[in-house]
């Protein structure tokens, strides 16, 4: 099922009360509308009313999923009517770095070593005999990481059998590193690096954004305290 959408309207600047371009008199208006009288997506989703959002720190600091987008996949056009400054993440991601050429059973007698960072949070594994599969490896990876304090499990089995790593932060704090090498759980070298994704725009009032097709933002969030209304229009999820 595909939806239509239809902009029109008018942004009028200046007349008989001043602030035109020119004189006082002066008169600017600008149609807003499509090339076409409408666009078709495949989904369009949004908030019924206004939403509050109120995320701990500054604007910018902690993000939150961005209401009323949930129905679409992929966005290609974006309004946002905000009563504050916000900071919107386009193309937010998790940092994620997927192992290869992992041996297993990994053969472990007990005492082999692994270390990463995801985050900022350092993260050190030392492996018992029982590391045989893939699966037991992760278990163990993510036990380490719950004793250095994550609240997340990074460790997670890949489609292929292999182990990959994921973090939690998006954008520039999303970060996973490897510091310590093990081939034999698919991790062969230090230099191993991956990072979040995520572009911040600091917006207030209306914002209006399109998004080409090919290259349409698959997750948004939003930083600030505000009340906001959204529509999103793009791909279905």
């Amino acid at each position: 099922m595909t939806c239509a959408l239809t902009l029109s309207g008018q942004i009028v600047v200046g007349g008989p009360n001043g602030c035109g371009c020119g004189d006082v008199l002066s008169q600017k208006i600008q149609g807003l509308g499509f090339a076409c009288s409408s666009a078709i997506y495949q989904a369009i989703s949004g908030t019924d009313c206004a939403v509050a959002i109120a995320t701990a720190g500054a604007a910018g600091d902690v993000f939150q999923e961005l209401p009323g987008t949930d129905a679409v996949g992929a966005v290609q056009l974006l309004l946002l009517k905000s009563s504050g400054t916000v900071v919107l993440r386009i193309g937010a991601d998790e940092a994620e770095l997927l192992g290869s050429g992992g041996t297993f059973p990994t053969l472990f007698a007990g005492g082999e070593t692994f270390a990463f960072s995801v985050d900022g949070t350092a993260v050190a594994v030392t492996f018992t005999s029982g590391a045989q599969t893939a699966q037991q490896v992760i278990n163990q990876i993510n036990a380490a990481a719950a004793l250095a304090g994550l609240t997340f499990m990074p460790a997670f089995l890949q489609s292929n059998g292999q182990v990959g790593l994921r973090g939690q932060a998006t954008g520039a704090a999303g970060v996973v590193d490897i510091t310590t090498a093990n081939a034999t759980v698919g991790f062969a070298s230090a230099a191993a690096l991956a990072a979040g994704a995520g572009v911040d725009l600091t917006v207030s009032g209306v914002t209006l954004m399109q998004f080409p097709a090919n290259d349409a933002p698959e997750r948004i969030l939003v930083s600030g305290t505000a009340q906001i209304e959204v529509l999103a229009a793009g791909l279905a999820a």
